[in-house]
């Protein structure tokens, strides 16, 4: 088995693969440049045809990207411009995934793990302190967090068949959640202002749910399905 582990100027990118490539891309002051693409040419490798990009534009930034352990063409972009933002994308077991996570400004903190199959994420990220999480493990599924402001929260984590969901956060020290279960189902978060929280839990099939908060500490909790027995 042939591992590739390169630490580049804050970016870890693990891989082991046939056909595998990564590009880290570095920047100082207004002038970035590609490093050489990393290639696994023997027959003895686990992965197949997996591609990872870290582009990172400031001081103190980290990213970290793993494909391994049989995963084959998952795509991963990082983009991180600012101060001590941190950045993770897992593509482990997983097959034609696709992560993309943008982070601007400071001390965010993302991260994507994706062990199903054609899935898809995107984190973007504005400002400072924001947190965001995806986690997939079914197919086909679809996942977004944007961040505008400080300190809010994001977490969406999907389990089946053909989920869309996505949360969209602007102002301060908002908290939203997503769960889906089963297949078919639908869920978006808008908050704007401060302090609010919202939690969407969808099992069974083809439920929808939309919450919308404007203002300061508004509460909402929204659960539509039956869970699965014990």
């Amino acid at each position: 088995m042939k591992m590739h582990f390169a630490t580049l100027a804050g970016a870890v990118l693990i891989a082991m693969g046939s056909g595998s490539a990564f590009a880290s891309d570095q920047c100082r002051g207004d002038k970035c440049w590609d490093l050489p693409d990393f290639q696994c040419n023997g027959g003895d490798c686990d992965s197949i045809g997996n591609y990872a990009k870290v582009m990172q534009c400031g001081m103190k930034n980290h990213a970290y990207v793993s494909q391994d352990e049989n995963s084959i063409k998952n795509t991963a972009k990082v983009y991180q411009r600012g101060f001590y933002n941190k950045a993770k994308v897992d593509q482990t077991f997983g097959k034609y995934n696709r992560a993309e996570i943008s982070q601007f400004g400071k001390k965010n903190e993302a991260s994507v793990d994706q062990t199903g199959k054609l899935n898809g994420a995107h984190v973007v990220q504005m400002g400072g302190y924001n947190e965001s999480d995806i986690s997939q493990a079914g197919y086909f599924n679809y996942a977004k967090t944007m961040q505008t402001g400080w300190g809010n929260d994001a977490d969406i984590a999907q389990t089946g068949y053909k989920h869309f969901a996505e949360i969209k956060q602007n102002g301060k020290d908002n908290e939203a959640s997503i769960e889906q279960f089963c297949k078919l189902n639908r869920a978006s978060v808008m908050q704007h202002g401060m302090g609010n929280k919202a939690n969407v839990t969808q099992y069974s099939y083809f439920n929808m749910a939309d919450v919308m908060q404007h203002g300061y500490g508004n509460v909402a909790m929204v659960s539509q399905g039956a869970a699965p027995a014990p």
